[in-house]
Order: C-alpha cells, then sequence, then structure tokens
C-alpha cells in the first residue's frame, strides 16, 4: 500500500499551524491502519515530501512476514493432527530498497518472538517432537522496530519415536504345556494397536493369538492372551508380538517388534515295549514326559535303579534326549506304565 501526502504549496501559513500537523498524524494513522506503533498486517512505505518553508517525511514500513511449513498439514496414520515427520518452517518477508527487517523466532507461545527468541538466519526451522510444540515469529523493522509485523503462530504435534514393547512371557526357548498367559510391555507417547499371533515354525500358520487389538494406552506386564497349547500338535512355535502408534511409527525391525520361540510338549508319556521273541536282546522305549522321575516301570521313577517286569528283570536307563531305554535278560514280555507332571498317565505292553 502506498500512501501519498499531496503537497499543498500555496499554504505556508496552514503548515506552521499545529492544526494541521496534527491532521496530518491523524490522517498518517487512519491510512496506515496503526496508532502508537501497534504491529500491522500490511508492508508499505510512503512517499517524501518538500513543502515551502517546511520538510515533511512520513517514511513508514511495515514489512509483511510469510511462513511456509513442509509438510503443509499434519501427515499422522491414524490421528490427522499429528506430524510423523518433523515439519520444516521457512520465514521471509517483503522486502523494499529501502527498508530492511529481522526477522525474530522462537518455540513459545508469550506473544513477543523477540523476548528470548532467535534471529532466523534463512534455513529451515526443524520443528522438534513434542505435545503441543508453539512456535512464533514475527519480521521487525530495522530502522524503526515499533513498525513489525503481525505474530505469526502455530501449535504443531510431532511424533517421529516408535513405540517399545517387549514380549515379557514366555521367553525365547522356553517348553510350555496346558495353558499359558501371554504378557507383554508396551510403552509409546500415542499408543494405537498391538498385534500378537502365535505361528507354527515349520510353516508360519498362525495357530492361536487375538490379531490386531486396538489400544490407546501404554501398559507394563499385561496380559494379552491366554494360549492353549493342547488345542495345536507339539512342537516349536513362534510367537510375534508387535505395535504401532497413532501417528504410524513403527520400529521393523527394531523395537516395535519382539519375537520368542517356544516349544509346545503336552504329549502323553505312554511307554510301549511290546512283545519279544525267546531270544535275548534290547527294547527302546521312547516318551515325552517333561521330567524322567515322572516315569515309572511297574512303579519305580525313572531314577537309575532296577525296575521288575513281568515276568522278567530290567534295568531302567535314562538318556539326555529324554528316550528311555530299557533292556533286559530274555523273556516274553515288559509291562510299563507312565505319569507325566500334570497327572495325565497311560501303560503299555
Amino acid at each position: 500500500m502506498m500512501l501519498t501526502l499531496h503537497t499543498v504549496r500555496n499554504s505556508k501559513q496552514a503548515l506552521r499551524n499545529g492544526a494541521f500537523r496534527a491532521a496530518f498524524v491523524s490522517l498518517l494513522a487512519v491510512a496506515t491502519g496503526l496508532s502508537g506503533g501497534m504491529s500491522g498486517t500490511n508492508a508499505f512505505f510512503s512517499d517524501t515530501e518538500s513543502v515551502t518553508g517546511n520538510s515533511v517525511e512520513a517514511g513508514v514500513w511495515i514489512p509483511t512476514l510469510h511462513a511456509s511449513v513442509s509438510p503443509a498439514s499434519p501427515n499422522g496414520q491414524y490421528d490427522a493432527t499429528l506430524y510423523k515427520t518433523r515439519p520444516c518452517v521457512t520465514l521471509s518477508y517483503d522486502g523494499l530498497s529501502s527498508g530492511t527487517a529481522t526477522i525474530w523466532y522462537e518455540f513459545s507461545d508469550d506473544g513477543d518472538p523477540r523476548d528470548g527468541g532467535t534471529v532466523y538466519g534463512g534455513a529451515c526451522i526443524e520443528v522438534p517432537d513434542g505435545d503441543p510444540v508453539p512456535f512464533q515469529a514475527v519480521a521487525v523493522n530495522v530502522a524503526n522496530p515499533d513498525w513489525r509485523s503481525s505474530v505469526f503462530s502455530r501449535v504443531f504435534r510431532v511424533d517421529t519415536e516408535c513405540p517399545e514393547i517387549t514380549l515379557e512371557d514366555p521367553d525365547n526357548g522356553d517348553t510350555v504345556s496346558g495353558t499359558v498367559k501371554l504378557r507383554g510391555t508396551l510403552s509409546d507417547k500415542h499408543p494405537h494397536h498391538y498385534w500378537l499371533v502365535v505361528v507354527r515354525k515349520s510353516n508360519g500358520e498362525q495357530v492361536a493369538g487375538p490379531g490386531v487389538v486396538n489400544d490407546s494406552d501404554s501398559f507394563s506386564d499385561k496380559i494379552l492372551y491366554d494360549w492353549d497349547t493342547t488345542k495345536v500338535v507339539d512342537g516349536d512355535y513362534v510367537v510375534k508380538f508387535e505395535a504401532r502408534d497413532a501417528a504410524g511409527n513403527k520400529c521393523e525391525p527394531g523395537k516395535s517388534v519382539d519375537w520368542n520361540t517356544v516349544t509346545v510338549r503336552n504329549a502323553v508319556p505312554v511307554t510301549e515295549a511290546g512283545n519279544m521273541d525267546a531270544n535275548p536282546g534290547d527294547v527302546t522305549v521312547s516318551t515325552s514326559v517333561s521330567s524322567p522321575s515322572a516315569l515309572t516301570v511297574d512303579g519305580t521313577g525313572l531314577d537309575g535303579v532296577s525296575a521288575t517286569g513281568d515276568p522278567g528283570t530290567a534295568e531302567v536307563v535314562v538318556i539326555e534326549s529324554d528316550q528311555r531305554q530299557v533292556s533286559g535278560a530274555e523273556t516274553e514280555e515288559i509291562r510299563s506304565e507312565g505319569t507325566d507332571v500334570s497327572g495325565s498317565g497311560g501303560s503299555g505292553a
């Protein structure tokens, strides 16, 4: 906007008149939309006119501040008010050959970026993580600090950090049976959902688990699912626990993913010796009991002592692979019985 003071060259007396000067100042205030040094929104510069006997310099320039933010809008995946990437703020002002300005900015909302703020150097200003993060900036006339732009202000919500999770139980390498409580911990500023499944290690088939669970709260050592392992065959399985927050952050691989491999062992410990012919020889008996002491042969625990068969005798040997080998003299039949730690039992002949 341009303000021009029209010359009145034949009114020398009027220019000397204080009332005329007061009227001029009022006219200037009305034309600029400002009084008392209040900040404005338009950049302009007035002409300078020389009048007979007087020289009036009405040079007033108020810079206009421009701000651009990239990304222009929040880009959170599940929360439209969150930035998933840190926004960049770039500042500039409308400059004139006869006026320069200084841009001040700060991460505050006190209304005056010059109070504790930083002089803008021209580079992108990266907004840090936080919720909320207030930002403000102003362009100030170097020649007259009272003439300044309106304050640009914005409140950002920024979350670029991934949720951190831990599968507390079962641990990697555990042997499990019966019903197993799957427990986990999740920590994040803006949680959104987690994913919990159990898959067969050999082929990736999902056999248990709730799948996706929406949960906007952090939690610690929480029971997430009761897994009934008796509904699957014995073998190796992978418990997978993962999480993603409201901004869409997920570190994969990383702290947002925790997988543990476990072995399911629920088979009933039935031992079968079978019938032997008249020739002496060895009979191998296999079982999958949880503890060697849980298996008995005619009532005697598998602790390395002799056990009595019928008819005949046998020496019981416990080996590391959890296979039980029974060797005996010439006999027709050896009977054996077993009981696991949960009380399940069986017998064979």
